[in-house]
């Protein structure tokens, strides 16, 4: 029963285009930076062989961050299928043993996560045999580096993250769990390598990235031109350890998920009435106002916006994203806000200049994070609750819809932004720092970044409205937006 299931997953995931979509993103990206020298270049990677062990792993490692986020896509509709289409009831009342829907759940997305991270060798083998490659810069293939890059780093990063992300949907049953468990890892591997830096704390580091690129560097640290071309990494020291540690890591957490879970629903308890005690009384109920469908588009729009706004800021999704916010960033500027550069030796005032280039640092990357889920989840909304063809029955512009639904978006990330102004003030003021420069808070956070974040929600919205489903146009969003941060640098465009 166990592998029957495991095959009904990868079964139904070759047969979907989603899957061959992600394969033919990720080789397109390989694809693409192998054949640019000014990529190559920003990679360190100019004055080896295209296709060296080397230039292989580095590929491999590099894509394990992406790797998150389209596991987190095939995990999630594994975990939380029965829940969405509402068969749950159905599918738990069939003599399946919780050991073999588990594991083979669990084992057919991780084995289909895995799938997509074969574009790196795709990639890489194709662009040698393409007309413009120059045959200098080629070597013979070399099968056992494309082997080791895949045992090395894909099937560890993808074994890992999929079972973290497993974990959380199972435990939690929600939709909102395995993305706000992906930004707690990324979160938490950002810190803890910020606070590890230094020669000295390698090889900590290195055993505590869960992805191994620190560990990667630290043991190719002292390579040469020579060595890159033609040395291949091996299953020993450093790599070994870190690989046996986050694959540990990942059988515990799926363990945590197999002992939480449970066929039964989970039940509201029922008070019981004391002998003698009297039920209460059900309050009248206030008659609602008349809903006036002849009002304006702008009161109809304002209207959709207080709806949309009170149910985010009531949303148990968002609150967590937004303590995550909070709790990164008051991180970063109490150990940061008074050291210069990272530089421990000199103690410096927390100047506002500073504590806006911390806190960009470390909300930038979860600003988009937000934007990425947030706009799905409000573009989708009306048909993950199957209400939208009450919603389209309605005398309302579907502008009002949309409108009010990017509105909402804006504002979260207003939220969060003034969030984040509080906090650096906060900061300031309790290291004894009075001079706040309001205007600069507000221009920097609220203005200059705020435009970027607008532009990059009104385009997460229009790839959502466009893309046929909710999570292609997560990842159409996220390819994008990765081309668009390492392509331009290379080029020398400002």
């Amino acid at each position: 029963m166990l592998w029957h299931i495991a095959w009904f997953e990868i079964r139904f995931w070759l047969r979907s285009w989603m899957l061959w979509i992600f394969l033919f993103v990720v080789g397109l990206l390989i694809f693409g930076a192998i054949s640019s020298a000014e990529v190559m270049a920003e990679l360190n990677l100019s004055n080896i062989y295209r296709n060296a062990p080397f230039a292989i792993a580095s590929f491999y490692a590099a894509m394990g961050v992406l790797a998150l986020l389209m596991t987190a896509v095939f995990v999630n509709f594994a975990a939380l299928r029965d829940f969405s289409y509402n068969t749950h009831q159905m599918m738990f009342s069939t003599p399946v043993r919780r050991r073999d829907f588990l594991l083979g759940r669990f084992l057919g997305a991780s084995i289909v996560s895995a799938i997509p991270m074969l574009g790196v060798s795709l990639g890489i083998l194709l662009a040698k045999y393409m007309p413009w490659a120059d045959r200098e810069r080629w070597e013979a293939v070399i099968w056992t580096a494309h082997l080791k890059g895949i045992l090395l780093f894909a099937l560890p990063d993808t074994f890992f993250t999929a079972a973290i992300l497993f974990a959380a949907a199972v435990v939690w049953r929600r939709d909102i769990a395995p993305f706000v468990a992906a930004i707690l890892l990324l979160a938490g591997r950002a810190v803890t390598l910020s606070l590890l830096q230094g020669p000295q704390w390698d090889r900590i580091r290195s055993l505590f990235d869960p992805y191994a690129v620190n560990t990667f560097l630290v043991v190719t640290k002292y390579w040469t031109v020579a060595d890159k071309n033609i040395l291949p990494l091996s299953f020993s020291g450093l790599l070994l350890w870190n690989r046996l540690i986050w694959l540990g890591i990942g059988c515990a957490a799926f363990a945590l998920a197999y002992s939480r879970f449970s066929f039964a629903e989970g039940r509201t308890k029922t008070k019981v009435l004391e002998p003698g005690a009297q039920p209460a009384i059900a309050p009248a109920v206030t008659p609602a106002p008349y809903l006036q469908l002849a009002d304006s588009p702008w009161a109809k729009f304002l209207g959709s916006f207080r709806i949309h706004f009170r149910g985010m800021a009531k949303n148990t999704a968002f609150v967590v994203v937004v303590m995550i916010a909070s709790m990164l960033c008051i991180l970063a500027l109490a150990l940061e806000a008074t050291q210069f550069q990272g530089n421990q030796t000199v103690q410096t005032f927390p100047v506002t200049y500073w504590v806006i280039e911390l806190i960009r640092g470390t909300l930038d990357f979860l600003l988009i994070v937000i934007i990425t889920y947030f706009s799905g989840a409000l573009v989708w909304k009306d048909r993950d609750d199957r209400v939208d063809e009450i919603a389209d029955a309605t005398p309302t512009p579907e502008w009002v819809s949309y409108a009010a639904r990017l509105v909402t978006l804006i504002a979260m990330v207003m939220v969060i932004q003034g969030m984040a102004l509080l906090a650096g003030i906060v900061v300031q003021a309790v290291h004894g720092y009075y001079r706040f420069q309001f205007g600069l808070y507000a221009y920097e956070l609220l203005v200059r970044d705020a435009s970027w974040f607008v532009l990059m929600a009104i385009l997460a919205f229009f790839i959502q409205a466009l893309t046929p489903n909710k999570y292609v146009g997560y990842f159409v969003f996220i390819a994008f937006y990765s081309v668009n941060s390492f392509l331009w640098k290379p080029l020398n465009v400002a």
